[in-house]
C-alpha cells in the first residue's frame, strides 16, 4: 500500500487562563528569546487591526526562505493562519510542515517550562477520511454510503448520502473541506 497523500498541517495555540491577547505577548517573550524568530511588531499591530481580532506576525531567522508565520484569535486560542515563505513565491506542503513543525517543538520547550496551561495542538497532516470528516457519526454513515455504492446502484443510495449530508452539518466540529474530501480519491 502506498503512502497516504498529505495536506496542511493545522496549528491551535490555547491557554486555560491566558486570553488570546495574552497569548499573543507569549509570543512575542518567545521571540525575544529565541535566536530563531523575530516578533514583527509594526507588521502584527497593523494585522490585528486589519483583522480585527488579536494576532501576530512572527519571522522565522534560520532557515531559507525565511518564512513568516501569521497567527489570529480564533474561538478561545490563535489559530496559525498562513506560512509565507519571504524569499520564494511559494513553498509545498511538506516544507509548510517542517516549518510548523520547528516552531512547535521550540515553542513547547519555551512555554513548558514557564507557562502553565498551555496547550499546543497541531493535525497530522495526513489526508484521511477521520481528519477530514470530524464526527464519528458522520463518518460511520459516509462510510455505509461508500461501501454500498457505486456497486449497488440502488435508490436508497441517495437517501444514504442525504443522511450523510444531514449528520455532518448537525454533529461536525468544523466546516467540510469538500476539496480534501476529493483529494482522498483521486
Amino acid at each position: 500500500m502506498g503512502q497516504k497523500p498529505k495536506t496542511l498541517k493545522d496549528l491551535i495555540i490555547k491557554g486555560s487562563k491566558q486570553s488570546s491577547s495574552q497569548l499573543v505577548d507569549i509570543i512575542r517573550q518567545f521571540c525575544v528569546q529565541s535566536k530563531n524568530y523575530k516578533y514583527m511588531k509594526t507588521e502584527s499591530d497593523k494585522y490585528a487591526l486589519h483583522i480585527g481580532v488579536p494576532g501576530c506576525k512572527i519571522e522565522t531567522l534560520q532557515k531559507e526562505p525565511f518564512p513568516l508565520l501569521a497567527f489570529a484569535e480564533r474561538g478561545n486560542g490563535l489559530y496559525l493562519t498562513n506560512i509565507v515563505p519571504k524569499t520564494v513565491s511559494e513553498i509545498g506542503i511538506v516544507e509548510y510542515n517542517q516549518f510548523l513543525d520547528s516552531f512547535v517543538q521550540k515553542f513547547k520547550l519555551f512555554t513548558k517550562r514557564r507557562y502553565k496551561g498551555i496547550r499546543i495542538l497541531t493535525t497530522s497532516g495526513l489526508l484521511t477520511l477521520e481528519n477530514i470528516i470530524s464526527s464519528k457519526q458522520a463518518l460511520k454513515f459516509f462510510s455505509h454510503f461508500l461501501h454500498n455504492y457505486p456497486l449497488s446502484m440502488h435508490p436508497l443510495d441517495i437517501e444514504r448520502l442525504d443522511i450523510f449530508i444531514c449528520t455532518v452539518f448537525r454533529y461536525t466540529r468544523k466546516p467540510l473541506d469538500l476539496d480534501l474530501l476529493h483529494g482522498v480519491f483521486i
